[in-house]
């Protein structure tokens, strides 16, 4: 059976059609399948007066119908915005459960982390480069490069800089290691300790050359230069087991790390030891001795001996 059209709907039509509307326009509006032929018939076949007349319509009513189907028509138009909304802020949403748990899984350390705690750790060198290889290696399909850029808090564009500059490595499955800037003149300011002194611990050459260069050099870019075999200072060799060989009888031990005493000078402690002095740029030894009354809590003697274990270090 074909569909009875309502003469309302009839009407409606007829009256949006000789105001100018468009019949394909018209047709979506009022849900009519049969489309633009069917108004065109519409407008031939009746005349607006007599369907007025046969529905006891006034013109007055007619205008106030067809501004409600407008109103309806804005109502819908409204809701189709609202419901786009609501998909773009639930889209939006599990994109950022998604980049969350992408941090979480790369970068378990950051989580417990507060905003300017992630800030410093965030703007540094070491922080943008793992980043960069993690994304780049990275096989899940969740989000873009962009979005896992943005929940790791790098920048995209400073991160194709660095896989265009680094295409060698990352071709060949490799991950590009930061590579630190050192300064030519504190290279050779330690090849100079080591010329003169020979070899010794990172923080003596540190004081050595503040006191002679007036220049501070940290031991730890010292120590990070050794290990990388960019000067060179000999590590010095230490026995991993120190071994004590006493002469002569043992005393017992009286005092059991009890050191309160009721008599002045009833217990005193003596002890020597050699201190690694640098005096006048050069590497010296000297022998202290110490002695330290537990009565009074006071230093009773010392004396700083020049022997010939003290004799400076060629």
């Amino acid at each position: 059976m074909p569909k009875i059209i309502d003469k309302k709907i009839k009407l409606l039509a007829i009256k949006k059609f000789l105001a100018g509307e468009k019949a394909s326009k018209i047709a979506e509006e009022l849900n009519l399948k049969s489309g633009q032929p069917q108004i065109k018939q519409w407008v031939k076949r009746y005349n607006i007066n007599e369907l007025e007349s046969e529905l006891d319509y006034s013109p007055c009513e007619v205008n106030i119908y067809i501004k409600k189907d407008i109103e309806n028509k804005i109502l819908k138009e409204e809701n189709k915005k609202l419901e786009k909304e609501l998909s773009k802020l639930k889209k939006e949403k599990l994109k950022d459960k998604a980049k969350i748990n992408f941090l979480e899984k790369r970068m378990p350390s950051c989580m417990n982390l507060s905003k300017t705690q992630m800030k410093i750790e965030t703007s540094k060198k070491v922080w943008k480069n793992n980043t960069y290889n993690i994304i780049y290696f990275d096989d899940s399909t969740e989000l873009s490069i962009k979005d896992k850029c943005k929940a790791l808090f790098v920048n995209f564009a400073n991160y194709a800089k660095w896989k265009n500059k680094n295409q060698k490595e990352l071709s060949e499955n490799k991950k590009v290691e930061l590579k630190r800037k050192y300064n030519n003149k504190a290279i050779d300011l330690i090849n100079k300790f080591s010329k003169k002194n020979g070899s010794s611990g990172s923080r003596n050459v540190s004081s050595w050359i503040r006191d002679v260069f007036n220049i501070n050099i940290s031991y730890k870019i010292i120590n990070e230069l050794r290990k990388n075999k960019l000067v060179d200072l000999v590590k010095i060799k230490r026995d991993s087991k120190r071994t004590t060989h006493q002469r002569g009888n043992i005393v017992p031990d009286l005092i059991k790390k009890d050191f309160s005493t009721q008599y002045n000078f009833q217990k005193i402690w003596i002890d020597g030891s050699y201190l690694d002095l640098i005096i006048k740029g050069k590497k010296v030894k000297i022998l202290g001795e110490f002695a330290y009354n537990w009565f009074n809590r006071e230093m009773i003697a010392y004396n700083f001996d020049l022997t010939k274990n003290s004799e400076i270090v060629k």
